[in-house]
């Protein structure tokens, strides 16, 4: 989609997008690639005292109900965490045609400091489509300290929770075809939970969907779980990433332009623009990415 404004482009955000096509069902318009990453967004959400979330599926706008009667939205208006930002675009799927129904459910959220783990996951089920999406890093100093171990350490708590979380589902839908997605840290765990898979369940794994995400270590990429899975991973990161030129990363990646300035700040993805319902698409991620990956492997090394 791209607005005309006295004679300019203007290239359209998510909520853009929003506005443009969430009176359309999914029945008329397909589930794309901007939809994959709301519902990645959403995962950063707390649930947490919502009734039965954890158990049971149930529809996104009665969710949206449930979360309000828990915070007032003067209260998350304020809060500029992922959490606060992510709410808010929860109260606005809420009112779409498109989104409301999505049922959501089977909630877990667990962080221990003595373990230095951080870990949560919502699954969404749409028709007969599962939707796995785990939260990336919040803003806890838990969540942080994680990912800095995660530079150096072959594989945190988080991943192996996620991978745990994924084993449990599949216990009770062995087959069941499911998509996993994350954004930062999130498509980490979406990545490291469907390549260490038993090999007969991950023929039941779509596609997996990472939105500026780190990568896995270099042992961890070459084994035969993680090749066979590469085909179906889609990797997303803006065209000056950090975050996501972390660790070993696919060599295939889809470069979405972003507006803001700064590689940081492009991890941001309610600064990606939108066209129709793609991302807009660039050939190649920036000179300044590039050698920040160079530093950064170096550095991890």
């Amino acid at each position: 989609m791209v607005l005309l404004l006295r004679g300019t482009i203007h290239m359209t955000t998510i909520y853009d997008y929003l506005d443009w096509r969430g009176d359309l069902p999914f029945t008329t318009e397909p589930f794309n690639e901007v939809d994959n990453a709301i519902l990645s967004l959403l995962s950063y959400v707390h649930y947490d005292d919502i009734p039965n979330i954890e158990t049971t599926f149930q529809p996104l706008h009665k969710i949206r109900d449930e979360f309000y009667k828990l915070h007032t939205r003067e209260e998350i208006a304020e809060i500029e965490t992922y959490n606060g930002v992510n709410a808010r675009l929860l109260d606005k799927v809420s009112d779409t045609e498109r989104f409301k129904d999505i049922k959501i459910g089977y909630y877990i959220s667990y962080t221990d400091k003595d373990f230095v783990v951080q870990f949560s996951a919502v699954t969404f089920k749409l028709d007969d489509m599962i939707y796995i999406s785990y939260r990336g890093t919040d803003n806890t100093f838990i969540g942080w300290k994680e990912d800095f171990h995660m530079t150096y350490m072959k594989e945190i708590p988080a991943q192996k929770h996620a991978l745990q979380y994924l084993q449990d589902f599949f216990a009770q839908h062995p087959n069941q075809k499911v998509v996993l997605a994350g954004h930062s840290k999130g498509g980490n765990l979406a990545v490291y939970a469907a390549s260490q898979l038993d090999p007969l369940l991950q023929k039941n794994i779509v596609a997996v969907y990472t939105f500026d995400a780190p990568g896995l270590h270099k042992e961890l990429t070459e084994t035969a779980g993680y090749q066979n899975m590469m085909e179906r991973t889609k990797v997303f990161v803006p065209q000056g990433s950090i975050i996501g030129m972390m660790l070993e990363i696919p060599d295939k990646k889809i470069v979405v332009r972003s507006t803001a300035l700064g590689g940081l700040a492009q991890h941001d993805t309610f600064s990606w623009q939108v066209e129709d319902k793609h991302f807009v698409q660039l050939e190649e991620i920036s000179s300044e990415s590039l050698q920040i990956k160079d530093t950064l492997k170096e550095w991890v090394d």
